[in-house]
């Protein structure tokens, strides 16, 4: 996908989180997932702080028959270090990868 920029958010909420969707509302993001993206052949990937919530996420969207659905593993921020502090051990932030904000 290189040179493919992905400017909007789909969804903000995710399954087994809480959000404007509802405290853990799978069933709730999952209608909202369908209604987004209604194509089973559109790749997903999801991300959150530490990967786990997107993990769980990738899981539901590969169950309802999303042909390529995607946890970024260690999230953006991953786990906390020795002293609490995330985004200083792993994660998407702590490599430096590719951000993107809009104005």
């Amino acid at each position: 996908m290189a040179g493919r920029r992905f400017t909007r958010p789909v969804l903000t909420g995710q399954a087994g989180h809480r959000s404007e969707l509802g405290p853990y509302d799978a069933a709730g993001f999952a209608q909202a997932l369908r209604d987004a993206i209604p194509s089973l052949q559109t790749p997903i990937l999801f991300l959150c702080r530490s990967g786990m919530r997107s993990q769980q996420t990738a899981e539901l969207a590969a169950h309802l028959g999303y042909e390529t659905s995607v946890n970024i593993i260690e999230g953006y921020e991953g786990p906390p270090d020795s002293s609490g502090q995330r985004g200083r051990v792993c994660g998407w932030q702590f490599q430096d990868l590719p951000r993107y904000f809009p104005d």
